[in-house]
């Protein structure tokens, strides 16, 4: 003779019902969260940029933690480099000081001045930037090129630029990481009266930290 299977009682079937749907929620929660897991959503995908608070009054010369980063540029032409600050400047060449010049510029935050460094100060944004905390400045000679511009054919000296900001708060440039490696073009020319200047910078490259 066969048992008969005892019927559940309503109770026993609500507790049955409650285990089977906490299970089911359990299963879903771990799926969802090893997706997560393995799967970098999209929009995380570069990491978002924060900037640091804008300080106009703060003078990075008087940070000893700024003051201790390299902050001589590292200048780089046929193949020979040497490291120039405003102790050995005057041995620079004429290339390497204005390049010295422009970076000092950015540095003291002097956002009033930095559109002169322009061939056309007129093409340049001028807008107000705090003193920039740049470091590990390099600068490579790339070569002559000839751009077109609507006087004619102008030629350029290109530099491949190369510098860090920290604490960078996107006054001057936005869309860097702070202390993150970063690559412009410096492309200068010489002007009728034997001067220096900037034709433009090209933003080229950014490295991840």
């Amino acid at each position: 003779m066969k048992n008969k299977k005892t019927p559940l009682s309503p109770k026993k079937k609500k507790i049955l019902i409650a285990a089977l749907a906490a299970a089911v929620v359990a299963l879903g929660i771990g799926a969802f969260f090893l997706i997560r897991h393995f799967t970098a959503p999209e929009e995380n995908s570069p990491r978002s940029i924060v900037y640091f608070p804008a300080d106009y009054e703060k003078d990075i010369l008087s940070d000893p933690v700024y003051l201790d980063f390299d902050r001589t540029l590292h200048y780089t032409k046929d193949g020979v480099t040497g490291q120039f600050d405003e102790n050995n400047i005057a041995s620079a060449s004429p290339e390497c000081r204005f390049l010295m010049e422009v970076i000092r510029c950015v540095i003291l935050g002097d956002w009033e001045n930095y559109p002169s460094f322009f061939l056309d100060p007129a093409s340049v944004e001028k807008k107000e930037f705090t003193m920039q905390e740049l470091y590990d400045i390099e600068a490579d000679f790339g070569g002559v090129s000839e751009e077109q511009t609507e006087n004619g054919t102008l030629s350029v000296l290109n530099y491949r630029v190369r510098y860090r900001i920290h604490r960078n708060n996107g006054t001057y440039r936005s869309g860097i990481y702070s202390d993150a490696k970063t690559t412009q073009i410096y492309q200068l020319t010489l002007t009728e009266s034997g001067f220096y200047k900037l034709y433009r910078i090209l933003d080229v490259i950014y490295d991840a930290p």
